[in-house]
């Protein structure tokens, strides 16, 4: 059987996997599977990852109808209409097929009239003309102005599908820009299924469903009303309060009974714009949790409130709340001190994550585990015996729950401390958190990190030509100490010399041509480690051989694999993240803008004595950033500034430098995991 299935652009496909079919063919966006008959009313399972991208105009910041002092915007509307212009010059509305139907002229600022010409969208309709307030204070919540219009229930066929405004200071230049997808899109999909047996001809069928796409924002001007789902272990009474207490019957949210897995929803109360910053939560009259509601810490769908998860939830400016990033951390640089072995985990989520448990292994030399620590906090003691299987620690914790805690931006390290010297051996250690993700490390430790001394006694490199050469390679100029002799070195092959201890700043290689011998020209390489291009591991992979004064005459198409010096040796093959994160992946827990509404289902019939269907459902996953990736970024930037790994404020400093504490940019865009079920 043959399942394709070619997705809109609107969902990006991130991957296809299945245990059940062949997806290899699958590319871009075509989704591509082969899989045999299930016997009887058997069914085959197809996973496809998606992205789902927001549909919203972009303005490019230079000004495109020449506006000095104004704004230039784009809105498209519900009905397939455009209109999009200069506030101080020509707008002008298209149909749904791009066709101009409709210019007039405009000369205003922040405010934008808009009369619909009569038969626009419908026949024999004239609507009224109605204002857009463009300063950005209006978010257009639903499609609808806050402000001015479209006003619902008024202005019922322009309600706004997406918006972008430019605004311009005066003098040309952009001050202000924004935009939105502020009303539900709407995404169409379509999966074919074509198969035979041996008792049916081919048959195709084919079904399509909608996905159901909805916007949502950062929490912003206080909480509106939230949902939640009890997840507590046995039914129970539930009260919640709009205040730090419940000592006021007047402020009662909710009062009553709930089994595990049902629904509550909490509104403002009457008379009130929004929830008091405080609200609490009483079980069977026992004080259970409080939160903050005022936006000026995260809150949002996936927030575990100790039995209560936030499903859903509107704030006063911006509607609909995003899911959080409840459980998104990294591992990072890993040492041994001392007594220590330290590991540093990075909190990219939005919200505090707390250490539950942690599996260990560490080499036998190390003797007995007596202490870890979180940064200068104790969080376990005790005397664990080397054990080859490893120890697991998940109950015993020294302190409040706080000291488990890593804070959202934070890089903290969590240190390990034995009887006796930690090795720089095999160790194996899975941190895992209340939240649901971890982070893992599982071989052995590496050495320090490379820091170029003298003398360099050995280079390795990759030659990055288009032909095959051979090289005779000098201690110094040519014709000084020959260290390699016409040495064959194919199109990226690797080369290695050593025997440089004692030479000259500048060493020489000859280059030939592999066929004819004849000389194509040499490259120099400075080995005082004084040249930035060639002295550490952020100049892995950067073209070599044109010496530290970088001279044009000397071929410069090798590519740097490596280098021995006095103290410690660099091998870029081996320079990677030396740590696994695993995020949780719970239908609510996504660190994105946009959620999926409703599930994307497909139904598709083969024939009847294939009893074939499919299905795809919407889930949610998280994406993982790369601590490594971060500090490469900041040492090719700043590829001098080295970190010394002990100096713990430095490092925290680079890091920040590097971004790593800024938050992935996932804004109008969300992660969907589709379930096709055949």
């Amino acid at each position: 059987v043959s399942i394709t299935d070619l997705v809109d652009d609107q969902l990006t496909v991130l991957s296809v996997t299945s245990a059940d079919a062949d997806c290899t063919a699958s590319s871009g966006q075509m989704v591509d599977c082969t899989v045999d008959i299930p016997a009887g009313s058997g069914s085959v399972l197809i996973t496809v990852e998606y992205l789902a991208n927001s549909p919203v105009p972009d303005l490019p910041d230079a000004s495109s109808f020449g506006t000095i002092d104004g704004a230039e915007v784009i809105f498209e509307f519900v009905n397939g209409y455009t209109l999009t212009g200069s506030t101080r010059g020509t707008m002008t509305l298209y149909d749904e097929n791009g066709v101009d139907v409709f210019n007039y002229q405009s000369d205003e600022k922040n405010n934008l009239v808009f009369d619909p010409p009569p038969g626009v969208p419908l026949v024999g309709i004239d609507d009224p003309a109605f204002e857009l307030h463009l300063s950005c204070s209006d978010s257009f919540t639903g499609g609808w102005g806050s402000s001015n219009g479209p006003e619902e229930g008024v202005d019922v066929n322009w309600q706004i599908a997406s918006f972008d405004v430019n605004k311009y200071d005066g003098n040309g230049e952009l001050n202000k820009s924004c935009g939105a997808t502020p009303g539900i899109s709407m995404v169409d999909n379509t999966a074919t299924v074509l198969g035979e047996d041996s008792s049916t001809p081919v048959d195709t069928d084919e079904s399509t469903d909608t996905l159901t796409v909805i916007p949502c924002d950062v929490c912003d001007g206080g909480v509106t009303d939230l949902t939640f789902e009890y997840q507590g272990v046995a039914p129970a009474m539930v009260q919640i309060y709009d205040k730090n207490d419940n000592s006021d019957a007047s402020k009662l949210l909710f009062g009553g009974m709930v089994n595990p897995g049902d629904e509550i929803v909490i509104t403002k109360l009457p008379g009130e714009d929004k929830f008091n910053n405080d609200v609490s939560i009483y079980v069977d009259g026992v004080f259970h949790r409080k939160f903050h509601t005022s936006c000026s810490k995260p809150i949002g769908p996936g927030q575990i409130l100790g039995d209560f998860e936030i499903i859903s939830g509107t704030s006063v400016n911006n509607g609909r709340m995003c899911p959080l990033d409840v459980c998104n951390v990294q591992g990072g640089l890993l040492e041994t001190y001392n007594q220590e072995f330290r590991m540093d985990v990075t909190n990219s989520g939005d919200l505090n994550v707390v250490i539950e448990k942690i599996t260990i292994t560490w080499p036998a030399a190390n003797g007995a585990l007596i202490e870890v620590k979180r940064e200068g906090d104790t969080i376990h003691e005790g005397d664990f015996a080397y054990n080859a299987l490893g120890v697991v620690i998940d109950s015993g914790w020294k302190g409040d729950i706080n000291k488990r805690a890593i804070k959202p931006g934070d890089t903290d390290t969590l240190k390990f401390k034995f009887e006796n010297d930690a090795a720089n051996a095999e160790y194996s250690i899975l941190v895992e958190f209340e939240s649901g993700c971890s982070v893992e490390f599982s071989g052995e430790l590496p050495g320090p990190p490379f820091a170029c001394n003298k003398p360099i006694d050995q280079l390795t490199m990759i030659w990055g030509g288009s032909s095959d050469i051979k090289v005779t390679a000098w201690k110094g100029s040519v014709g000084s100490t020959m260290l390699a002799d016409m040495v064959p070195v194919s199109v990226d092959g690797e080369l290695s010399v050593s025997g440089y201890a004692g030479s000259p700043n500048d060493v020489f290689w000859e280059i030939f041509d592999a066929n004819t011998n004849s000389k194509l020209g040499e490259s120099k390489y400075h080995l005082s480690c004084s040249d930035g291009d060639m002295d550490g591991p952020e100049d892995c992979g950067k073209l070599q051989g044109n010496g530290k004064d970088n001279d044009s005459s000397l071929i410069n198409t090798w590519i740097l694999e490596g280098m021995v010096d006095s103290e410690s040796t660099l091998d870029c093959s081996e320079l990677a993240t030396t740590t696994t994160t695993t995020s949780s992946t719970s239908s609510s827990k996504i660190s994105t803008s946009y959620t999926s509404m409703s599930s994307l289902t497909i139904a598709t019939s083969l024939s009847a004595s294939s009893g074939m269907t499919s299905m795809a459902t919407a889930d949610s996953t998280i994406g993982e950033q790369s601590l490594f990736e971060k500090l490469t970024a900041f040492f090719k930037k700043d590829k001098k500034d080295k970190i010394d790994i002990k100096t713990k404020k430095e490092y925290k400093l680079k890091l920040k430098q590097a971004g790593t504490f800024l938050k992935p940019h996932t804004a109008k865009k969300s992660r969907l995991r589709g379930r096709m079920v055949f």
